[in-house]
């Protein structure tokens, strides 16, 4: 527990921060608060200065609304990764819940006050079971926190306060959950800023998910240590890239952009305490191998990567090798299936017309349809003129490319078939591989696929 003269000392800061977010609303009151957009965030990280957002104070106990949908209102004051907001008509609904403490006191005779805002996903939003299944974690991890570090130094003369709300958006495929919350103690105020990013299927991911990199810290933290490093008064003068690495937070401080992903940490991580919580926006590219740019493009590495991983972890379940030249049906039809069923677990088998199930397979291999993929493979069978996909759990595996290169219109990649997924406990390497691609026109990923060879 932190001890009361660390707390003294948090509040005398807060006052100070109050005082300067008091100021800088006085004086620009009568200007139009513009929303910061990813391009803004961008731009500030390409010209070395840190963005540093200090949200405007939330709404007042008595201003809380017990009705859904405010969340909207306060998306100005976070940050943001320039998507489109999401709301009823996406099967996203803001609910606002008020708690006091302590447990069954009520609102005369509560220490403690808290009002927060969480998004509930209908069975219209894609993966909303999986969805609702993280804001019930952060919930309880947020009802918790109240009851264990808040409450305690609560002081009984009133204004001890939490409101949290929220704002959510969709960006790339990605769903973005950002959180503002705001402490406070009588005048002394602190706000803290958290995000929880969702896949298409509607799970949570992790900074290392998300970008693909399994071992994202200290790559984050270089991209971020280059970015302040032109302007090193922003923060300490002598934080290093492991210290970075330190703060950051790959599961709660970190969203999706629209050119990259942004990464928050909180108010005192690198800099004097009062200065803000500071957003970093990364460029997508900057998780990408260090082949690309050289040996394949950033767009071909953009639309080869989804392909690639799904081929891998064909092979991976088999625990064998790939020729186009004889393709074997089973690996065959789990990439095919891989590529049909994204997004569909919650139905037990996708109907994909027999000529689109052709065409796509064309567009990836240069070899002839295996005769027997609809009687040894994966599940996949004919039935009339549609092909029955099964839908089952996706087995996590990916290559992690540590070299390539590149002769003619031949590509091969060599590195490390990974499974489990990024940034959890449960990743390891399994195989090292070469990939050997061609180029293509007429591929779906600018790339057909000739062979992978586990070595």
């Amino acid at each position: 527990m932190k001890s009361a003269s660390y707390i003294s000392l948090k509040k005398c800061l807060s006052v100070i921060l109050c005082a300067i977010i008091a100021a800088l609303l006085f004086g620009c009151e009568a200007a139009a608060q513009a929303p910061v957009t990813a391009g803004d965030a961008h731009d500030a990280a390409l010209s070395g200065q840190a963005q540093v957002e200090i949200p405007a104070q939330t709404a007042s106990p008595s201003a809380v609304s017990s009705q859904a949908g405010i969340g909207t209102a306060f998306a100005a004051s976070m940050p943001n990764g320039g998507g489109t907001a999401l709301g009823e008509a996406d099967g996203v609904k803001l609910v606002t819940r008020t708690v006091f403490y302590p447990e069954g006191a009520d609102e005369g005779a509560a220490l403690f006050r808290l009002d927060y805002t969480i998004p509930s996903f209908e069975d219209s939003f894609v993966g909303s079971e999986k969805a609702n299944l993280a804001i019930a974690q952060y919930e309880e991890e947020l009802l918790e926190l109240v009851s264990n570090e808040l409450l305690p130094y609560a002081d009984g003369e009133g204004g001890a306060h939490t409101v949290v709300d929220c704002y959510v958006e969709s960006v790339l495929g990605f769903t973005n959950i950002f959180f503002t919350q705001t402490n406070s103690f009588g005048d002394n105020l602190e706000t803290s800023l958290s995000a929880i990013v969702l896949s298409q299927a509607g799970e949570r991911l992790s900074l290392a998910a998300a970008a693909g990199v399994y071992d994202v810290e200290p790559l984050a933290a270089q991209q971020i240590f280059n970015i302040i490093g032109s302007d090193p008064e922003s923060t300490f003068g002598d934080v290093t890239v492991d210290d970075i690495a330190l703060a950051i937070d790959i599961y709660s401080g970190f969203f999706a952009s629209a050119s990259g992903f942004g990464v928050i940490l909180e108010d005192g991580m690198l800099s004097e305490a009062g200065s803000g919580p500071m957003t970093f926006i990364i460029p997508r590219a900057a998780f990408y191998p260090d082949c690309v740019g050289d040996v394949i493009t950033a767009d071909e590495y953009a639309s080869l990567v989804g392909p690639l991983n799904d081929l891998v972890a064909a092979c991976a379940l088999d625990y064998a090798g790939f020729e186009a030249s004889s393709a074997d049906p089973y690996i065959v039809s789990v990439f095919m299936t891989r590529r049909f069923t994204a997004g569909t677990e919650q139905t037990r088998f996708v109907a994909v017309d027999i000529a689109e199930y052709e065409r796509v397979y064309a567009s990836f291999f240069a070899s002839p349809l295996p005769e027997d993929i609809y009687t040894q493979s994966d599940g996949t069978y004919l039935d009339g003129s549609s092909v029955m996909l099964p839908v089952y759990p996706r087995a996590a595996y990916a290559l992690r490319i540590d070299d390539a290169v590149s002769e003619g219109d031949t590509v091969t990649l060599y590195g490390m078939i990974c499974f489990g997924a990024p940034g959890t406990a449960e990743s390891g390497e399994l195989s090292a591989a070469a990939v050997t691609l061609k180029r293509s026109q007429g591929s779906a990923c600018g790339f057909t696929f000739a062979s992978l060879e586990l070595r």
